[in-house]
C-alpha cells in the first residue's frame, strides 16, 4: 500500500499544475500578510483610531438596503467585538499570530486545488485507459482506490502546512516574532465576546477549517469515479465550494437547510454562533454521514463498474 501512495504521489508532482498551485499558494499568502501589514496603522497611537474607524463603516455598512440577514450578523458581531477591544484596553496592534490565524481562510482556497487533483487523478486514468494497466497487476480494485485517495489527502495536507509555515516567517518578518499575548476574541454562542489564547486558536481554526480539504475533494473523487469525466467532477466541486455555502447561508429560514453538507464544511462557525442553529457535535455527525455515504458511492461504483471490458 505505501508502494501505491508513493506512486500516485511520485504521478501528482510531476504534473506541473501541482507545482503551479502550491506556488500559488506561498505567493497569495505572502500577499495577504503584506496588505494586512500595509493597512494597519503606522504609530500604536493611531490604532485607536482605526478600531473607531472600523465601527463606524460597519455601522454605515448596516444601513445598506437589501443587505442579507447573516451579512448583517456577521457586521453586528464585528462592531461588538471591536468595541469591546476599546472598552478594555486590549493591545490593538496587528500581531503574527493573528495574521496566521487570519490566513487560515486560504484554506477553502487549498480545498479548490485538492477537489481539482483529486477529479484528475482518477479521471485522468479512465480517459488516457492506463486504468486497465493498473487493475491487470495482482492489486485489489479497493486498494488502488484507496492509495489514490490517501496520496490527494496527503498532498492536501502538505500543502496545510505550507500555508502554515509561510504565514509564520512572512508574517514574523513583517509584524515581528511576538504578539502571542494577544488574546483572540469571538462572539459566543449567548452573544458575548470571548477571549482565547490566539495561539491555541489559531491551531483550532486551521484544524477545523481543514474540514473543507477532507469533504470537497472527497466530494471531486466520488464525482470523478461516477461519471469518469474531469471537467464534470472539478466544476461541480468548485461550484459546491463557492456557492454551497452562500446558499445555505441565504437559507437559513428552513429547518432542513441544517441537514446540507455546505451548512457545516466550516466546524469553526458553530463554535461560534452557528446560523442554523445547531451543536459543535450535530455538524461532526451531519459531516461523518456525508463523508461515509461519498466513500461508499466511490467504493461500489469503481468495484463494480466493468472497466476491463471497455
Amino acid at each position: 500500500m505505501i508502494k501505491l501512495i508513493k506512486n500516485e504521489m511520485i504521478k501528482m508532482f510531476a504534473r506541473k499544475s501541482t507545482w503551479v498551485m502550491i506556488a500559488f499558494v506561498i505567493v497569495l499568502t505572502s500577499f495577504s500578510s503584506i496588505v494586512m501589514y500595509k493597512m494597519s496603522p503606522e504609530k500604536p497611537e493611531n490604532s485607536r483610531v482605526f478600531y473607531e474607524q472600523q465601527i463606524e463603516s460597519s455601522k454605515q455598512a448596516l444601513e445598506t438596503p437589501f443587505l442579507p440577514d447573516y451579512q448583517k450578523d456577521e457586521l453586528k458581531k464585528s462592531i461588538k467585538i471591536n468595541e469591546y477591544i476599546l472598552e478594555n484596553n486590549l493591545p490593538m496592534e496587528p500581531s503574527l499570530w493573528e495574521q496566521v490565524q487570519d490566513n487560515s481562510s486560504l484554506i477553502v482556497l487549498i480545498a479548490i486545488f485538492i477537489s481539482s487533483a483529486a477529479a484528475t487523478i482518477v479521471a485522468s486514468e479512465f480517459s488516457q485507459g492506463t486504468i486497465k494497466l493498473l487493475l491487470i497487476r495482482p492489486l485489489s480494485r479497493s486498494k488502488v482506490l484507496l492509495s489514490k485517495y490517501l496520496a490527494v489527502m496527503s498532498l492536501g495536507l502538505i500543502m496545510i502546512v505550507v500555508l502554515f509555515i509561510v504565514s509564520v516567517v512572512v508574517s514574523g518578518l513583517l509584524f515581528g516574532f511576538d504578539g502571542a499575548a494577544k488574546p483572540y476574541l469571538y462572539i459566543g454562542s449567548e452573544g458575548n465576546v470571548v477571549e482565547v489564547d490566539m495561539v491555541y486558536k489559531t491551531m483550532e481554526s486551521y484544524g477545523l477549517k481543514s474540514v473543507a480539504i477532507l469533504m470537497y475533494p472527497t466530494l471531486a473523487f466520488m464525482l470523478a469515479v461516477v461519471f469518469r469525466t474531469n471537467a464534470l467532477a472539478q466544476g461541480l466541486t468548485i461550484v459546491s465550494i463557492i456557492l454551497g455555502p452562500q446558499v445555505a447561508n441565504a437559507l437559513t429560514d428552513y429547518s432542513w437547510t441544517k441537514y446540507l453538507l455546505f451548512a457545516h464544511t466550516d466546524p469553526s462557525l458553530t463554535l461560534s454562533g452557528n446560523p442554523f442553529g445547531v451543536s459543535f457535535a450535530f455538524s461532526i455527525l451531519i459531516l461523518g454521514i456525508y463523508f461515509v455515504l461519498m466513500n461508499s458511492i466511490s467504493w461500489y461504483t469503481f468495484r463494480k463498474r466493468d472497466i476491463m471490458g471497455q
